[in-house]
């Protein structure tokens, strides 16, 4: 979104460069009419570089003066296999795995924050952070609608869950080679003692 002053900067640099162009444009003319070979020389290269960059700046967002000149318009004609373009760049050059792994190795955060933390007056700020965000959450947790919401989704994720085949893997691991065997002696001698053991 440009801002009004962005866009009143955008003017000034346009008239600048409108000034600078018929300048040189009218010192072009003079130095013909005064056979001025050097200067008309300098005064012809300055405006064909001004409207070569200014057909160049033009012709990436529309058609200069409303020609239907090939090769113009290129950014709103393209826009959308540019982004791609550039999101697929991006993503393989910059947001690649081993470019984030090598990024992060290289900031070492684990460090960072270990040696931050060190610092007494650090320790208490975050301590002080976490312990106002956690009571703020409880707070919000107060809330019946989040409560229910809560809730609700606790039961659907119960609902899911195969407490059958966790216990029957637990159990499988239990008995294997006899170790449950091992832990009901193990047990039993806990008890005994416990027993024997006077009040």
């Amino acid at each position: 979104m440009a801002t009004p002053e962005k866009v009143a900067a955008l003017a000034r640099m346009k008239l600048i460069a409108t000034v600078l162009f018929v300048a040189v444009t009218v010192l072009f003319v003079v130095a013909r009419l005064e056979g001025w070979p050097w200067v008309a020389a300098f005064a012809e290269a300055a405006m064909i570089g001004a409207l070569a960059d200014w057909f160049a700046v033009v012709a990436l967002f529309r058609r200069p003066l409303g020609l239907p000149i090939p090769h113009t318009a290129i950014l709103p004609r393209n826009k959308a296999r540019l982004a791609d373009n550039l999101a697929i760049f991006i993503r393989d050059r910059f947001l690649d795995t081993q470019s984030l792994v090598a990024r992060l190795r290289a900031a070492q955060p684990a460090d960072r924050i270990a040696a931050w933390l060190q610092d007494e007056n650090n320790a208490r700020l975050l301590a002080d952070r976490l312990a106002v965000l956690l009571a703020e959450s409880l707070d919000f947790m107060d809330d019946k609608r989040v409560r229910r919401l809560v809730l609700h989704a606790l039961r659907r994720r119960a609902g899911t869950l195969d407490l059958a085949g966790g216990v029957g893997r637990i159990m499988d691991v239990l008995t294997e080679d006899g170790r449950h065997q091992a832990l009901l002696d193990e047990g039993l001698r806990k008890l005994a003692a416990w027993l024997d053991d006077p009040p």
